[in-house]
């Protein structure tokens, strides 16, 4: 677990990530059938439905998660390597381009034969943006605009890390601002075309993300020394910052849910509370991973990161087929909880299962493809 693919911190934050990215999705079903006035992510607040709002923002570090976790073993892979971007960006990109490509057709294929038929909108949208009915796939279109940019970041990080990342971390807070100030006030101040087209753009490109990706880059090139920095930090001091991380976080949700009766934005990756969140989040999970490295229940958090990527690809498929089966899957707390974890365990299920079968598999056959390699 220790080697350059396997560190087992990396496999931590992935396990951890995938769990908040499944939950998400199961919470916000659970939402629609539990809470019909919350269906369309608007309505006043209900007291019932801040459980499942709190746990939604308890998981919003999952996504950022996984793309530090990606630029991290970029440059940690390749430090003090030559590096030929063509050749790097042209392997990165078809591993994600490939699997992207497959699920998003098996995504049209499911809504057009089990929900309705789609028109040519919805299809550029989900080829393009990843936003079609697998909606989780936008984060693959996200990614490759991050490892497009590489060789801009890899320059503004040895030109400067300290003031690039700065730099970076502005642009990225200042858009986020933007967004969230506009929604609270409901885009009045702007064109109804222009705010629905800023909500559908936001999550596939990167300025409201880039900052995370960027950040992992740095950590890669100096991971001794940020190792070290979380060897030195007391669990106790990596614990309190997050949960005072996360009641920042909660209370935001909290307030803004309040003032603008706007649940989608309310809860999304895209707000200032999130950047801060996101970076407690990574140092307690980080932390975690080396005390308890041994323990039971981190080993089994190690081993679901193996299987994040197919996870990625496959739960919304599982979820919406339950849904499809019964909405008593999502209809109380209890059954969001038990939906998630056997989600997550079907999907690691048929991994497990093709790994046995191909285990020498390329990404570009189907096996791969449908897998994630």
């Amino acid at each position: 677990m220790t080697s350059v693919n396997r560190r087992w911190e990396l496999e931590a934050m992935r396990g951890v990530a995938i769990m908040g990215v499944v939950l998400i999705h199961v919470i916000s079903m659970g939402i629609a059938v539990q809470y019909p006035d919350h269906a369309g992510w608007g309505g006043q607040m209900e007291a019932g439905v801040l459980p499942l709002v709190w746990a939604s923002a308890w998981g919003r570090f999952s996504v950022p998660m996984f793309l530090f976790v990606s630029g991290l073993l970029i440059t940690y892979r390749l430090k003090d390597k030559p590096i030929s971007y063509p050749s790097l960006i042209l392997k990165r990109g078809s591993d994600l381009l490939l699997p992207y490509l497959l699920w998003t057709v098996i995504g049209l294929v499911f809504t057009w034969f089990m929900i309705n038929p789609w028109g040519l909108q919805h299809l550029i949208v989900a080829l393009v943006l990843g936003k079609g009915y697998f909606h989780q796939l936008y984060f693959i279109p996200l990614l490759l605009q991050c490892i497009i940019l590489l060789p801009l970041w890899l320059k503004g990080l040895k030109w400067n890390v300290g003031g690039f990342l700065l730099i970076i971390g502005s642009i990225q807070l200042l858009y986020t601002a933007a967004y969230q100030l506009l929604f609270l006030s409901s885009f009045d101040y702007i064109p109804a075309s222009l705010g629905k087209a800023w909500e559908i753009l936001i999550a596939p490109t990167l300025f409201g993300m880039m900052g995370y990706f960027v950040v992992g880059l740095a950590v890669g090139l100096h991971f001794e020394k940020c190792l070290q920095y979380v060897k030195n930090k007391s669990l106790a001091f990596c614990t309190s910052v997050y949960v005072a991380s996360l009641i920042l976080q909660l209370a935001d949700v909290h307030l803004s849910f309040s003032i603008s009766s706007d649940l989608g934005n309310s809860i999304h990756f895209y707000r200032v509370t999130v950047f801060v969140y996101v970076c407690c989040t990574i140092l307690l999970v980080w932390k975690c991973a080396l005390v308890f490295a041994e323990s039971r229940w981190m080993k089994g958090i190690m081993n679901v990161g193996q299987y994040a990527f197919f996870i990625f690809l496959a739960h919304v498929l599982i979820l919406e087929s339950l849904e499809l089966h019964s909405s008593a899957w999502y209809g109380s707390i209890g059954m969001v909880v038990v939906t998630t974890v056997l989600t997550m365990l079907l999907c690691i299920a048929v991994q497990y299962i093709g790994n046995r079968l191909a285990p020498q598999r390329s990404v570009r056959s189907p096996m791969g493809m449908f897998l994630g390699k």
